[in-house]
């Protein structure tokens, strides 16, 4: 172990495409470590960066410890380009790894790193230099993993785990934020500035937002989305007023906790917003989409919507009860739909519902999944992930009486059933119970083929009115 702090400041005769190089001589990471001397008020980067140079940095280990002003890698003055690969960062107390301030650098290259336990900041670009961000590992108490300023921004298949903040990156020109996967943080993607791709990315967000976007052209595709707390004013996808000619398809926003602050989708107004062939479900009492604002011009067709109480959304703080109102609003939708996905489970989101195949919009040039797998032609599948309907599968769509608000007395318990396999049923056993009462069984009988529905009254129930006292 090494413990020094390196400041290297102009070297004479360098012009920007020397090259100085940080590199363990065995080639194992574990076998170099540099820790920084936090005694060292004076030099608060383990390496300071101030040299008209690139700089590369291959498999090391660095060792942080101190408060946020203490950081791994600090670039600034005239660096010309730093390459960070294969390396270990490990952090105490709350430092941060990497930070450039250098108003020269042409770009910053993360690649196959691995950040563990506590930092302030993970990288961090204070200039306009271009950023790629690939293959890394976040894992532990990071407050700022991926931020700051560029001109042109790649993020791409890193794992995150247990951060507190994932991505949040301004592109003044390109972004892509590509195949990431994002779990149990508190924030998920957030961007802004010129144009930005957000596709094939999977985030488990704990409260505030899934995917946020105030860039005036974003393209948000085939992402996963779905939450691990209860929080007001959770969403899964928004939209601010500054997006422009903005697309959102083909991404599945599964919501399982949240209240009536909380929605899948969520749009502050913008203008030219192409919303299609998305899943937006909610469990708890919460709406699939709504729309702060109204944008100025709104194609939003081929979705698929899901609250298990009912809900569905909101236009400029008008309550919207049902699709057909949803359709009158929007004028739109007229190929969408209401029905529950059934996903495979709270975070593989693999629908099962039948009505879901083959049932995209046609023509979006997008030609594979979150997976990579190809889209269906001509018509894709409805979300993120394609799929493939099982043989036998039947499963209820929902409930049409009794009606809420409940009315007391003697109603019928009426229900749809739903065919989502290939196969062609004809018996099935519905068992029901209401509140803590016995288990009932009903037998249906009948010919269902693969995606029709049949509208089965299983039973009567007397509703009675429960009047509850206390202080």
């Amino acid at each position: 172990m090494y413990k020094e702090n390196i400041w290297i400041d102009s070297i004479p005769g360098s012009i920007s495409t020397n090259t100085i190089t940080f590199e363990s001589e065995n080639q194992d990471s574990s076998k170099v470590t540099i820790k920084n001397d936090i005694s060292d008020k004076t030099h608060l980067g383990l390496f300071t960066l101030l040299s008209n140079s690139s700089f590369i940095f291959n498999k090391i280990e660095l060792n942080i410890e101190g408060d946020s002003r203490y950081t791994g890698i600090l670039s600034g003055g005239q660096t010309n380009k730093v390459e960070i690969k294969n390396c270990s960062f490990i952090g105490s107390i709350n430092p941060s790894c990497i930070i450039n301030r250098s108003n020269r650098l042409d770009s910053i290259i993360v690649i196959n790193n691995k950040f563990s336990n506590t930092f302030h900041i993970g990288i961090r670009n204070e200039s306009t230099g271009n950023g790629i961000i690939s293959n890394n590992i976040f894992e532990g108490l990071i407050e700022h993993t991926i931020s700051g300023n560029f001109k042109n921004i790649t993020s791409s298949n890193n794992y995150f785990n247990k951060v507190i903040n994932g991505i949040y990156v301004h592109a003044m020109e390109n972004g892509l934020v590509n195949g990431n996967k994002i779990i149990k943080s508190e924030t998920g993607i957030r961007v802004d500035g010129g144009s930005v791709n957000i596709r094939n990315n999977q985030v488990n967000f704990g409260s505030s937002f899934g995917i946020w976007s105030t860039s005036k052209y974003s393209e948000i595709v085939n992402n996963w989305i779905y939450n691990i707390a209860d929080h007001d004013n959770n969403s899964g996808i928004g939209l601010s007023i500054e997006c422009f000619f903005s697309k959102s398809i083909h991404n599945t926003i599964y919501l399982s906790k949240g209240n009536l602050l909380t929605k899948a989708f969520l749009s502050n107004g913008g203008d030219s917003l192409h919303i299609s062939s998305n899943i937006f479900s909610t469990i708890q009492g919460s709406y699939p989409v709504e729309l702060k604002l109204r944008p100025r011009a709104l194609n939003m067709n081929y979705n698929d919507y899901f609250s298990q109480q009912s809900f569905f959304g909101k236009i400029e703080n008008t309550e919207v009860k049902n699709i057909n109102e949803w359709r009158n609003f929007t004028n739109g939708e007229s190929r969408g739909l209401f029905g529950n996905p059934y996903f495979k489970n709270d975070s593989s989101l693999i629908p099962g519902l039948i009505l879901l195949n083959a049932s995209g919009e046609e023509s979006t040039n997008i030609d594979t999944d979150i997976d990579g797998v190809s889209r269906s032609k001509p018509r894709p599948d409805i979300g993120a992930k394609e799929f493939d309907p099982c043989d036998s599968d039947i499963g209820l769509l929902n409930f049409t009486e009794p009606n809420s608000p409940l009315d007391v007395g003697i109603r019928n318990v009426k229900l749809v059933l739903q065919n989502n396999g290939k196969s062609t049923i004809s018996q099935t056993k519905i068992s029901w119970k209401i509140n803590n009462g016995i288990i009932k069984d009903t037998i249906w009988k009948g010919t269902l083929m693969s995606g029709q529905t049949d509208t089965v009254i299983i039973g009567n129930y007397d509703f009675k009115t429960l009047i509850v006292t206390g202080k």
